[in-house]
């Protein structure tokens, strides 16, 4: 009956719309009461079977009721049930919003803050069972309606516990500046005693401290921290690192501006935390400030220290080594310095690092005249660290040199084709240095063609000697037109002066070549005008070329190269040497 009574005149429907005010007040009362009824007995009755369909009855009679009275003096605790009966339904995402709502959008009332607190409960409900993007943004509505919780009802009793927990969750989640605000929130709540939330409040201010670069306020906290725990804890180990790598990281902040601030900084680490890893590292650190400073009593104390403390420590060996290579350096003792970075170049560390080591070794037997330990070294460099590019092609070039000085043309020639082979594969390492080397050894390379070239003669038959001129000649342009490829000022002018002076000698080879001795002078004369007409193009050629070098100077470029085309031309048909037209012509066909 009180179902078909709220059914006829529920608000808004039929019966309600037709009738007045004063009609509507008077069946007010009743219609409340049979809906409280009516949502009461059936929630009762869901709490008895536990099924979740009954609760959805109860829920919908509390529904209609807010629906019907939203403003009414009850309307909030009938939102709280809503809530409940939801969460009992297991139709955890429309509790929270009811949750809420209960909380959050009615005046103050009894129900506001357990309304609150609920909807984190029912959140927890959700993430049981959510994947993927909807677990996600569960996570991030959990925590927002978390934080408006602790915000909005302060002195609830959960909220510490809440707090410690949201802390944790925006530590996990990266996000370090409202995981510290969350922490100093729950220590600033009066007379904290629970040791477990003071634990995770302050594990969650050290870490978000530390993560944000604050490391003086993370050492602060991990201090207080430590005592909350004993030796025989599990975390206490962990916070002791935490401890001493906030203090550790002072030190490398106070490093670029205060040097011997840093280095005592370091020094702290040992005196705070004995057994922490960090404690190596930073007596090795400040070793080496004082060394930097020059320092070099205190460095030695530090140093003894180090090795009475961690005998057997994995870098030992390595930072020894480092620190007596600096040392040596200081000293006078390059030879010693140089043998500790050969053996730092086989250590233990990176390979970059290595590298670095082996090439000051290299540099600094260079230095001091120990060429053999130098070769060495270079042969060593070369094998193991092709890149970076310009270091590599510079040890090639220095055994290039040595071979060339030691008149070993053989071992000179092989270097001299890896600097071209090393710069030719080096795609984006390339830099000048490299081409202008790999430039050089490239004009250098043709040398042996040029000799060979220049050495063969034209002898009888003609047809022979003169099929091979061609090809050494052909050879020895290619040679040239390669170095020409890379575009080096004094590449390019020997190139072109040497192009220019293949093409001279080819003519000047076959004015001079020798004549067939059965020849009568007519034929003979006939001979020497075809080998005119033969000669007259090479040499037009060689007059080409070698004016376009020297039209170099126009551009700031005159060395030996250029005056020996200036030379040249001095003696080949200077009537001809002013026609630059042909000349820039040419340079432009070699470019």
């Amino acid at each position: 009956t009180k179902q078909s009574f709220t059914k006829q005149y529920a608000v808004n429907g039929g019966y309600w719309n037709r009738h007045s005010q004063a009609v509507r007040d008077e069946i007010t009362p009743l219609l409340k009461t049979h809906l409280t009824d009516l949502a009461t007995y059936f929630h009762a009755e869901a709490r008895k079977t536990k099924r979740p369909a009954d609760f959805n009855v109860a829920a919908g009679w509390y529904a209609e009721y807010i629906r019907s009275f939203p403003k009414a003096a009850d309307t909030a605790n009938m939102n709280f049930l809503l809530a409940e009966s939801l969460f009992d339904a297991q139709n955890y995402p429309r509790a929270v919003t009811e949750y809420e709502k209960t909380a959050y959008q009615y005046p103050p009332h009894p129900k506001d803050a357990e309304a609150a607190y609920a909807a984190l409960l029912a959140y927890n409900k959700i993430k049981e069972t959510a994947k993927g993007d909807v677990l996600q943004q569960t996570q991030r509505q959990s925590i927002e309606s978390a934080l408006r919780y602790c915000k909005a009802f302060p002195q609830h009793k959960f909220v510490p516990m809440v707090l410690a927990d949201t802390a944790e969750r925006l530590y996990a989640q990266k996000d370090y500046l409202r995981a510290l605000s969350t922490s100093q929130t729950l220590l600033a709540i009066p007379d904290l005693k629970d040791n477990a939330l003071l634990r995770t409040a302050w594990t969650v201010n050290g870490h978000s401290q530390f993560e944000l670069g604050a490391f003086a306020q993370a050492e602060l906290a991990y201090r207080t921290l430590l005592p909350l725990y004993t030796p025989k804890d599990k975390p206490y180990r962990d916070i002791g690192e935490r401890l001493a790598a906030s203090i550790y990281k002072q030190g490398e902040q106070q490093r670029a501006i205060n040097p011997t601030l840093a280095a005592n900084t370091f020094l702290r680490v040992g005196q705070a935390v004995p057994w922490s890893s960090y404690r190596a590292t930073a007596e090795y650190d400040a070793a080496t400030i004082f060394i930097q400073a020059n320092d070099y009593q205190q460095a030695g104390k530090v140093l003894e220290n180090f090795r009475r403390a961690f005998p057997n420590h994995p870098s030992l060996n390595d930072g020894v080594s480092e620190k007596l290579a600096l040392i040596y350096s200081k000293t006078g003792q390059e030879i010693k310095a140089a043998g500790e970075m050969e053996r730092l170049a086989r250590g233990k560390k990176d390979s970059n690092y290595q590298r670095q080591m082996l090439w000051q070794a290299a540099a600094l037997y260079r230095e001091h005249k120990h060429e053999t330990d130098a070769i060495r070294i270079y042969h060593e460099y070369v094998k193991r660290f092709p890149h970076p590019l310009t270091e590599s092609v510079e040890a090639r070039n220095y055994l290039a040199e040595f071979y060339r000085k030691t008149n070993k043309p053989r071992e000179w020639g092989i270097w001299l084709n890896e600097i071209v082979k090393a710069d030719r594969q080096g795609g984006k390492q390339r830099t000048d240095r490299t081409r202008y080397l790999a430039a050089n050894a490239t004009l250098l390379l043709a040398i042996p063609y040029y000799t060979q070239y220049k050495q063969a003669t034209l002898g009888t038959p003609l047809k022979k000697t003169l099929a091979r001129k061609k090809a050494l000649m052909e050879t020895t342009l290619k040679a040239y037109q390669r170095a020409l490829e890379y575009r080096v000022a004094e590449v390019t002018t020997a190139s072109t002066y040497h192009i220019a002076d293949v093409y001279s000698n080819f003519a000047s080879s076959l004015m001079s070549s020798k004549r067939p001795a059965n020849l009568k002078p007519d034929e003979q004369e006939q001979y020497n005008l075809l080998l005119e007409e033969q000669a007259y193009p090479f040499e037009e050629k060689a007059i080409s070329i070698h004016t376009s070098n020297v039209q170099n100077t126009r551009r700031g470029i005159y060395d030996e190269w250029v005056e020996k085309s200036l030379t040249a031309l001095r003696k080949l048909f200077p009537i001809r040497y002013a026609k630059t037209e042909k000349a820039e012509g040419f340079t432009d066909a070699l470019y």
